[in-house]
Order: C-alpha cells, then sequence, then structure tokens
C-alpha cells in the first residue's frame, strides 16, 4: 500500500532509506560515466520560524520528513565556476545552489574520495547532518577492506 515509509524521522537523526545503491553518470557535472554509490537520508524537516504558537496544520514540525541524497565516488573531480570552494575541518567542501528550486549541493573532498550531500533547502541544522554524515562515512571508508564493503552509516546524529 500507500501508508508511506514506516520510519518517522526524529529531530537531530537521519535515518539512511535507500542505498547504497550502485550508479554510473554523477548528477551535477557534464553528462558522464562516474562510477560511485548513492542513497537517500530522511531527515526530520526543521522548524520554520514563525509566530508563536501558529498551528502549522500538518501535525507539527517533526512529523514533515525531507530526503537528502547522497552520492560517493572515488573519482577526483573538477568543480568548475557554479561550485564555492570552502573547509569544514579536514575536509575541502565545495557547494553549489540549484536555483529555483532552493536545493543545496555540498561536495566533501578528499585525496581518496568525494562525498556529495543534496539538501532540499539551504538551513544551518541541515548543514551539521551533512558534516555528521560526512565524518561518520570516514569511518565506514576507512574500515573497508574493498569497495564492495564500503556503505553508508544507517543512522547518522547530528545537532538539529
Amino acid at each position: 500500500g500507500g501508508a508511506g515509509p514506516a520510519f518517522q524521522a526524529a529531530p537531530g537523526r537521519a535515518m539512511l532509506v535507500r542505498g547504497p545503491l550502485a550508479f554510473r553518470g554523477l548528477p551535477f557535472f557534464a553528462p558522464n560515466a562516474l562510477p560511485g554509490l548513492s542513497g537517500v537520508y530522511a531527515l526530520a524537516a526543521p522548524a520554520v520560524p514563525g509566530p508563536a504558537g501558529a498551528a502549522s496544520g500538518d501535525g507539527g514540525p517533526a512529523s514533515r520528513t525531507l530526503p537528502a541524497r547522497v552520492w560517493f565516488t572515488r573519482q577526483q573531480l573538477y568543480f568548475g565556476a557554479g561550485w564555492t570552494r570552502g573547509a569544514s575541518g579536514r575536509y575541502t567542501v565545495y557547494s553549489s545552489t540549484g536555483g529555483a528550486s532552493g536545493t543545496v549541493v555540498l561536495a566533501f573532498s578528499t585525496a581518496r574520495y568525494e562525498l556529495l550531500v543534496e539538501l532540499p533547502r539551504d538551513d544551518a541544522g541541515l548543514r551539521r547532518f551533512a558534516s555528521a554524515l560526512a565524518d561518520s562515512f570516514e569511518l565506514f571508508f576507512s574500515e573497508a577492506a574493498t569497495d564492495a564493503d564500503i556503505s553508508f552509516p544507517a543512522f547518522v546524529d547530528y545537532a538539529p
């Protein structure tokens, strides 16, 4: 049926709901055949600022779930003019906005791999999820004996 996902996102905890899936052809770049893994996390929608006590009409801010798509590739990527370079901890981080869609893509770049996270909107809590995912994934990557053992963490805890 159409009852929807059994997982109810809680603020500060994201759950991998799809993946890892093998792909060829990384989005956000010119047509390519870059290989890697992809997945989707479900996150609780951050509360939208508004008048105190205002009724949301949808069961409250924690009842909404947002998707965050992720991609991993071992291929070194070229980040052109549409990307802004920054840093977060031990990562070089490139960001790109999705124009009218409001999405933001963060690319955590290391010497051994690239981890891209597409957030449904630019939000500090969602960015904290992306950073926590990058840190968790680094551990999964470093402990994988072969590429077949690489996965995404099932849960990612972060400060909403």
